[in-house]
């Protein structure tokens, strides 16, 4: 006789988590999954017991949501599937994301988390921030600013990544 599992995610009174075709499950890290077949993947974390983190900041310092994708800046990152189901060779995530070089398992430590940056407990909110070299500004939610923005009286332009530009240049892209 051959035992059958249903794949896909499963849920009881602990929480959610992902089962494989042969019954197995993902724990201790990170899952590119296509729960609804659609053919983009998002990226979850699951636990030591295989449950799927939500709300919350994974062991590593990234965000997920409320659905346990994990977020930047709010944008779910996904990634396209090639013809097998597995994420595509061909395909990217776009994201800017920094890791914290903290190796503390306290989950109040220090450091970049996604695009937030936490210090002594709590995120960094509408104030700059010199780290590692690089000025970032963080917004009301603790996000590092990427793009044009007017802070006080001035304009300013964050690198992708939310270090502040250090080159002068118009809108339109050109060096000044």
């Amino acid at each position: 006789m051959t035992t059958s599992f249903a794949a896909g995610w499963q849920k009881n009174t602990t929480g959610w988590w992902w089962q494989n075709p042969d019954g197995s499950w993902p724990a201790n890290c990170w899952q590119w999954l296509d729960g609804n077949g659609d053919g983009t993947a998002e990226c979850y974390y699951f636990d030591g017991n295989g449950y799927l983190l939500v709300n919350t900041i994974t062991p590593d310092g990234y965000l997920v949501n409320d659905g346990g994708a994990w977020v930047v800046n709010n944008v779910v990152q996904t990634k396209q599937l090639g013809p097998s189901g597995a994420p595509s060779s061909s395909s990217s995530v776009s994201y800017s994301t920094k890791t914290s070089s903290s190796s503390s398992s306290s989950t109040s430590r220090d450091g970049w988390y996604g695009s937030r940056y936490r210090q002594n407990g709590s995120y960094l909110k509408n104030t700059w921030k010199t780290i590692d070299g690089d000025r970032y500004y963080f917004d009301s939610n603790g996000y590092a600013l990427t793009g044009f923005h007017t802070i006080g009286s001035k304009t300013y332009y964050f690198n992708s990544d939310g270090s502040l530009r250090r080159s002068s240049f118009s809108r339109d892209g050109y060096y000044l």
